[in-house]
């Protein structure tokens, strides 16, 4: 966590950080035009890479950002959007079960147990394999192995749980100004992101 605070420092110490996250938080409040937030995102990972820093990027190079939103955008349907629908239709077909077989209460309860991990999991995967990504220099064949994403994630886990339920109960209390506290708080925690899968890097 001290690593965390440290990184949380460094990046609200930028002098332009204000007018970053006012058009990074109005982006991801608008429908469609959010998309653009992750191939910022990326182009964050990108810089971080490079050993530039956790400050975030400047809002340039729009024909750019929208290339790597399409890329970042096909990560994400990989690696949090289907982890979710898995998950879903798992519980579905639990609570289909347990509804047949007269036990309702567990069709309410434990049916739903595949849904909510696959919740829980998914932004780190989706993280994982953008971390790959850049770490390869845009290769995409590295998504192809999935063992690499999964264990650079069982590697990481431990120390990415309390940033994790600490961005998510901040994100439920804040949630009438919900895309600025996002664009914020996921920028934190993909800095400390960064860091944890770099000292599991193999």
């Amino acid at each position: 966590m001290a690593q965390l605070e440290s990184l949380s420092q460094s990046i609200l110490r930028d002098r332009e950080l204000r007018g970053k996250w006012l058009l990074g938080g109005l982006l991801l409040s608008l429908p469609l035009l959010n998309l653009l937030v992750l191939g910022y995102w990326l182009r964050y990972l990108r810089r971080q890479a490079v050993g530039r820093g956790p400050m975030l990027p400047a809002w340039q190079g729009w024909e750019e950002l929208l290339v790597d939103s399409v890329r970042m955008l096909g990560i994400k349907l990989a690696f949090g959007v289907l982890p979710v629908l898995v998950g879903g239709l798992l519980s579905l077909l639990l609570a289909g079960l347990f509804h047949l077989l007269m036990l309702d209460l567990l069709a309410w309860t434990i049916a739903w147990v595949p849904a909510m991990a696959a919740l829980a999991i998914s932004p780190v995967l989706f993280l994982a394999a953008a971390y790959a990504f850049v770490r390869t220099g845009d290769d995409w064949r590295v998504l192809l192995q999935t063992h690499v994403i999964l264990g650079l994630v069982q590697r990481s886990v431990p120390k990415l749980i309390a940033p994790t339920l600490a961005f998510w109960g901040l994100a439920a209390l804040g949630w009438p100004l919900l895309g600025f506290l996002i664009f914020l708080g996921f920028s934190i925690l993909i800095s400390y992101y960064f860091h944890v899968f770099s000292q599991v890097w193999e």
